[in-house]
């Protein structure tokens, strides 16, 4: 894999990343594993009852977390589609977990007006 093939690739998962801890058409979905009833007001406070489940809670924060998720979806995409590193899915777990926190971190700081 080359220079270019790799940075699409991460550039792949950070755009599922995002897609999944920040869209808001995932909005319900991401409510769905922290919340057992929610409501979302017009001005976009949620208000809701908290599961007590550990299990529901963990996948509730790892579904809002772009590290987790690019580790994960990093070692799914090297098993589908392709491996940046050749076969090692350790490193390319991390790789597309460094990626996706680092593109993340760009886009917040520049979001933020800094």
């Amino acid at each position: 894999m080359n220079l270019v093939e790799f940075i699409v690739w991460c550039v792949a998962i950070y755009g599922a990343v995002n897609g999944i801890a920040f869209s808001t058409l995932l909005t319900e979905f991401r409510l769905w594993w922290q919340f057992s009833s929610w409501k979302i007001t017009p001005e976009g406070s949620i208000t809701g009852v908290k599961r007590t489940n550990f299990f529901m809670l963990k996948m509730a924060s790892f579904f809002s977390c772009p590290m987790c998720l690019g580790f994960w979806l990093g070692i799914i995409t090297s098993l589908v589609w392709k491996s940046p590193s050749g076969g090692n899915y350790l490193i390319d777990a991390f790789a597309a977990s460094g990626s996706a926190w680092l593109i993340y971190l760009a886009t917040a700081f520049r979001a933020s007006g800094r």
